[in-house]
């Protein structure tokens, strides 16, 4: 999920930014017509940048914020926005986000239309689409009345500036924007989580240690990790415990270990957890201490949640989500593992805990080694992030 900018950081950007960049676009007003709103769109998802995009309706081109007028007829709303882009043929859906800041001090509003980073690039439709054409007093009778966004093509944005309607990427850019896609200029991790993601790109291996090898590039294997690893028993950590301890004995839970090889190389390894009698499998989650209670998550770019991935093509479930709760202090009665974007994500959960709890408060202290009390103080976070989540939806909508 997106997080959207809120006044205080719309005018900090702004200010930073009297010119205009590579991931964003001022316009003092709403295109009169689509079709280059359309463009303007795909020119900064196919950006080559790291990182949110921004088309900033209301701002001048020398960063003047004006605010978008009440009158614009072109103006459109958010669902109208998702509606329109829903019924275009693209090759792949963006993920895409509209919504209004409004500084009621100086009584201007402005429009954002934010689009997140993919590696899902280039994107481009499959069918051309036309648009009525803005008539203006230098037309002549011979120009066309419409405007085409033509299928195929590939815009994109350079400094600046955007490719012009009727022309395409250089093709430097289109290559780079494949290798993206592909995954070649990426290190052998990050290529690892890429595939790790592929829905049905993986074999086994019928040797004793259940290995796995990826079918196009035989390259990267999943091996079994024999070493003790009883150092971390992951099946007793306070989120798997619960219903699952009272209806199962020790021996039926369990934790094993996958080494993550390129080659003859190890570039990584990844925990696994077996519990509810050993027909669950997922991936040990993180913690960060919060007071003396432990909070459990997973980082969506980390290669521990690529692995989950895994696991869910493999066994067409995700035993992450849906966990029974621990303690009946818990307010659902059942649970879902928590997924940050990044350690930003995670900061600002943890002030919102520490704001509403002064138990999680900073510094963080040594955790609780009882396990029933440990229980109650993770159903007591997990509670905090139910409403975190619900307060951080209601913000967006």
């Amino acid at each position: 999920m997106q997080n959207k900018l809120d006044v205080d950081q719309f005018n900090q950007f702004i200010d930073r930014h009297l010119k205009e960049e590579q991931f964003f676009d001022y316009k003092e007003e709403w295109h009169p017509n689509k079709a280059e709103l359309l463009r303007d769109i795909l020119c900064l998802s196919n950006v080559s940048y790291q990182g949110d995009r921004y088309l900033i309706f209301g701002v001048s081109d020398k960063g003047e914020k004006i605010g978008v007028k009440n009158t614009d007829s072109n103006r459109l709303k958010d669902h109208n926005l998702y509606n329109w882009l829903g019924d275009l043929r693209l090759n792949k859906p963006l993920t895409i986000q509209l919504y209004v800041i409004e500084d009621k001090e100086n009584s201007r509003e402005f429009d954002i239309i934010q689009i997140s980073d993919s590696n899902h690039k280039p994107f481009f439709l499959l069918k051309d689409v036309e648009y009525p054409k803005q008539k203006t007093t230098q037309d002549s009778k011979q120009d066309s009345k419409t405007v085409t966004v033509r299928s195929g093509v590939i815009y994109t944005r350079n400094g600046n500036t955007n490719t012009p309607i009727n022309g395409s990427a250089h093709e430097n850019d289109i290559e780079k924007m494949w290798r993206n896609r592909f995954g070649i200029d990426l290190s052998v991790l990050e290529r690892f989580k890429l595939l790790l993601q592929e829905k049905g790109g993986w074999d086994i291996s019928w040797d004793a240690y259940g290995s796995y090898h990826h079918k196009v590039f035989p390259e990267f294997q999943i091996r079994e990790d024999f070493e003790d690893i009883n150092n971390y028993v992951c099946h007793k950590d306070e989120w798997a415990r619960g219903c699952i301890g009272y209806h199962y004995d020790e021996s039926s839970n369990g934790t094993s270990e996958k080494k993550l090889y390129y080659h003859q190389t190890a570039i990584s390894r990844v925990l696994l957890c077996h519990f509810d009698g050993s027909k669950k499998t997922i991936v040990a989650p993180q913690y960060a201490l919060m007071g003396s209670g432990r909070f459990y998550f997973y980082y969506e770019n980390d290669i521990g949640y690529s692995y989950q991935i895994f696991l869910k093509t493999k066994y067409n479930t995700n035993d992450s989500e849906g966990i029974p709760r621990p303690h009946t202090s818990l307010n659902r009665e059942y649970f879902d593992i928590p997924i940050f974007k990044n350690e930003n994500d995670l900061l600002q959960f943890k002030q919102y805990a520490a704001l509403k709890n002064a138990r999680y408060s900073y510094p963080s202290t040594d955790p609780e080694f009882d396990p029933a009390k440990q229980n109650i103080l993770f159903c007591e976070l997990m509670n905090l992030y139910f409403l975190f989540k619900e307060e951080t939806v209601n913000s967006l909508s």
